[in-house]
This record gives C-alpha cells, structure tokens and sequence, in this order.
C-alpha cells in the first residue's frame, strides 16, 4: 500500500495529485493499493475537494489532524509524506519517495514479492 499524507490548505501536496493519479492509473492492474489520507482540521474543506476534483479511489479523512494517531504512530511532522508499506502492512519505507519517482521502489517490491 502507498500511502499519500495530505491537506487542502498544503499547496505542494496539492501540486501531487496529478502525479499521483497517473501512477495509480499505471499500476492499476498490480497487486498496489492507493490511499490518501488528509490531516485537514476539519472535514468539510476535504469532502469539498475530494467532491470538487472528483477525486477516486481510497480517501480517509485522520480525525485531529497533527494529532491524529496516524501522524503520531509515523512521526509525521511535514506533509506531504508518503508511506510505503508491504501486503501484511508492515512498514517498508515510513518516509518513501512522492511520484513519480516510487516507481523503482514499487517496481523492487513488487518483483520481489510476486512468486
């Protein structure tokens, strides 16, 4: 699973999205799962861009943001963060590389994992 650590108000983590869509569209027929999660304060600015851009896939909202047990359990103290954990959820890189450039990482794990 490649987790994305996002807010509305986080204009770099917005300049991802495009990338982000594009590398799920690639590995669409691969055993990876996508997940945005957003730290935003409240739900509302989140559910309004999610709706607005029509974003797919897995979006969760982290209730109490910087607070949030997701972003205490990762050390999480910038976003955006990206989280690349393996099939039994197990950590494989707490701090992984943003799209495009996970592609070798994915592309390692995945052949290392797929007999």
């Amino acid at each position: 699973m490649y987790i994305d650590i996002w807010a509305t108000w986080c204009g770099p983590c917005i300049a991802e999205h495009p990338r982000w869509d594009k590398l799920k569209k690639e590995y669409e027929d691969k055993p990876v799962a996508f997940l945005t999660v957003s730290i935003d304060n409240t739900r509302e600015p989140w559910e309004k861009m999610v709706k607005a851009k029509n974003m797919e896939g897995l979006q969760w909202f982290a209730e109490n943001a910087w607070k949030s047990d997701l972003t205490q359990h990762f050390m999480v103290n910038s976003i955006p963060r990206f989280i690349l954990l393996d099939e039994e959820g197990k950590v494989v890189d707490p701090s992984a590389d943003r799209p495009p450039k996970i592609r070798e990482s994915l592309d390692k794990h995945l052949a290392t994992h797929q007999n």
